[in-house]
Parts: C-alpha cells; sequence; structure tokens
C-alpha cells in the first residue's frame, strides 16, 4: 500500500494493467507456495531461489551496461 501511494503521489497514479498481474502473482504463489513448501526438500528450494535471483541480478547487470556503453 505504501509504494502504491508513493508511486500515485510522484507518477500521477497506479499503473492498473501492470498491478492486476502483480496482484494475480501474488494470490497464485501465495496458495502455491505452502502446498510446494510440503513436497520439495528446503534445501532445494534455496538452491532454486538462489539460481533465480543470480540469473535476475545477472539480466539487471546487462540492462545497465547496455544503458550506459549503448545509449
Amino acid at each position: 500500500m505504501l509504494l502504491a501511494f508513493i508511486h500515485a503521489f510522484y507518477s500521477g497514479g497506479v499503473p492498473w494493467d501492470m498491478a492486476a498481474f502483480t496482484m494475480l502473482g501474488v494470490l497464485w504463489g501465495g496458495r502455491l507456495g505452502p502446498f510446494l513448501a510440503q513436497w520439495i526438500s528446503p534445501r532445494a528450494t534455496k538452491k532454486v531461489f538462489a539460481v533465480i535471483a543470480l540469473l535476475d541480478g545477472l539480466v539487471i547487470t546487462l540492462q545497465a551496461g547496455y544503458v550506459m556503453f549503448f545509449k
């Protein structure tokens, strides 16, 4: 709620077309997460999360490099 308020205050509104997908992801993740936690070991969960975090960091680094050096 705080982030939506800050975005609305500074940018003039909340982009509801993007917020709808975020809300759906939160609902699905909130329902699916506990179910999967029963079937997947904590060690495997940590490994999957680490791989996703590393890939996300790599994508952000590549995008920043592209903006800095090629634009």
